[in-house]
């Protein structure tokens, strides 16, 4: 009886409540500090860092001029929007409208740029995202890129072959012309959107604790951004790189011309069916019935079977047949994922160095590494790179949702494979003792695979933050790293990926608490 009470009186409810909201908003999450004595580091292979070719027309995109113009102004239709508006303002929009150029260099076989925006206001639209999904999604300001000869051939040839980039060409202007502006053609001319893209900070405190390098996931969101607003309140200066880790097949190209030969000989097909119910429609300027929408659904499953047979699928380069030489097949893989993690790491190698010059005061200090979800799969490499290249400055890891062994997350992730299809078109899939020869030949050539790299950063302090249901970047991919590394500080979220996210702002104190008890701020 007078337990009952105790539990029915109204103090020990609004206590039992405020427990239970403080535990669903924290998102359980337990720390457990690295146990044992660190081993020592391990130095990375001698031909672990890739060598990129500079191509003449990467050279000629140094000549980028020195004053960006992407957008132009349409005077016309400012004046209608805005009948109010005098030459003196328009004159002045003119000018801020603009970005300088304030590098432009090679840095490890790749072209990087910075630029400037004049007027952060004129550019404030490049943080929104059009399709927010409820305000989840926020991106940081672009204001430079690091390119390689190979993306840069690799983009302009793809822009040749998808003729859906002019329907978003189209789109693009149509969205600027909304707001007073005409699109110029320098983002195509100099490829500005072109290789990995990077965001100087925003802000530098007077005193700066250091540089937050932020490692975008593959959606950023505003999540991630939420733990870095209270970075930069803590008196962190954060850049930016969007990561990309999505790799190409070696026939990714011809696999893409193939789809839009396909897409292209189905839409002729389809014009030129008899049953084509779109001509009706749109001349009788009504909308399509039921049966309508069934048969064009019937309609295109009989096309598409046709266009297959007329015009088969081609493999992207790195499926598996019968009979195929599996070590060949790793060898490609492998060299694929260590050029696009080297990319990552030599963009930041050049985005701290330019950091440093335009902000003496973040000279020498320490360096935080923060990946997010993919982000977090290229943030060992990367830190890796800076501590390689600053060797007199601290650099510390801190991962949220990663893991090693890339061919291995590629395989088991529900969310994206990355690039790597080894089932072919046509024909079986790979056996499981092919399976398993790739994947030991795999972790035999690759260089630069989170996996790999653990053991060379081992003095680099390492806080891992992932979910103990994960299975977007899977829980033992995350546990495989900490264990190569054997010096990792982890905070386990019970949850998975999503949760984990949706959690982290939480958790922005104990990171900062994670920072201080490894000599930092």
């Amino acid at each position: 009886m007078h337990t009952n009470h105790i539990i029915r009186s109204r103090p020990f409810a609004l206590l039992v409540c405020s427990l239970a909201t403080l535990v669903l908003l924290s998102g359980c999450f337990s720390y457990q500090r690295a146990q044992g004595e660190p081993l020592p580091a391990e130095t990375l292979a001698p031909d672990a860092w890739p060598v990129f070719e500079t191509s003449p027309e990467l050279r000629e995109l140094m000549d980028t001029p020195e004053v960006i113009e992407r957008y132009a102004l349409n005077a016309e239709r400012l004046r209608e929007m805005y009948p109010e508006l005098t030459d003196e303002e328009l004159a002045e929009g003119r000018s801020l409208l603009a970005e300088d150029l304030i590098r432009s260099e090679l840095v490890q076989g790749g072209l990087f740029r910075a630029w400037v925006a004049r007027s952060d206001a004129m550019n404030a639209s490049d943080k929104q995202v059009i399709f927010s999904f409820g305000g989840r999604l926020e991106r940081f300001l672009r204001s430079g890129s690091y390119l390689t000869s190979s993306v840069e051939a690799y983009e302009r040839r793809r822009s040749e072959i998808r003729s859906s980039d002019e329907s978003l060409k189209k789109l693009g202007q149509l969205f600027a012309s909304t707001r007073g502006l005409t699109n110029t053609d320098a983002e195509e001319r100099w490829r500005l959107d072109d290789g990995l893209i990077v965001g100087l900070p925003e802000s530098v405190p007077e005193e700066p604790a250091g540089v937050v390098l932020h490692i975008t996931s593959l959606i950023e969101n505003k999540y991630e951004h939420n733990i870095l607003r209270r970075m930069e309140s803590y008196g962190w200066a954060v850049a930016h790189l969007d990561s990309d880790i999505y790799v190409n097949g070696p026939n990714d190209l011809a696999a893409q011309e193939r789809k839009e030969q396909q897409r292209k000989r189905e839409r002729e097909l389809y014009d030129q069916h008899p049953d084509n119910p779109s001509k009706v429609v749109m001349r009788e300027n009504r909308v399509y019935t039921d049966a309508e929408v069934r048969l064009m659904g019937e309609i295109h499953r009989e096309l598409w079977e046709q266009v297959r047979e007329e015009l088969p699928s081609v493999d992207r380069g790195f499926e598996i047949h019968p009979g195929d030489d599996i070590d060949s097949k790793a060898r490609l893989i492998a060299a694929a994922i260590d050029t696009r993690l080297a990319e990552h790491a030599y963009a930041s190698e050049a985005l701290i160095d330019t950091l440093d010059a335009l902000h003496p005061e973040l000279a020498q200090k320490p360096v935080v590494v923060m990946g997010f979800s993919a982000g977090a799969l290229t943030a060992p490499t990367i830190a890796a790179r800076l501590h390689e290249v600053f060797p007199d400055r601290k650099v510390l890891l801190v991962m949220i949702g990663g893991g090693g062994d890339l061919l291995s997350i590629s395989r088991q992730s529900t969310m994206a494979r990355g690039g790597i299809y080894l089932e072919p078109e046509s024909g079986p899939e790979p056996s499981p003792e092919q399976l398993t020869q790739l994947q030991a030949s795999y972790e035999a050539q690759v260089r630069l695979d989170p996996l790999v790299v653990a053991p060379a950063i081992r003095d680099v302090p390492v806080l891992h933050i992932y979910g103990n249901t994960d299975t977007v970047i899977p829980t033992a991919a995350a546990e495989r790293f900490n264990a190569a590394h054997a010096n990792v500080d982890r905070l386990i979220h019970k949850g998975d990926h999503d949760t984990l996210f949706y959690f982290m702002s939480g958790q922005a104190g104990k990171i900062r608490s994670w920072l201080r008890d490894h000599g930092v701020e």
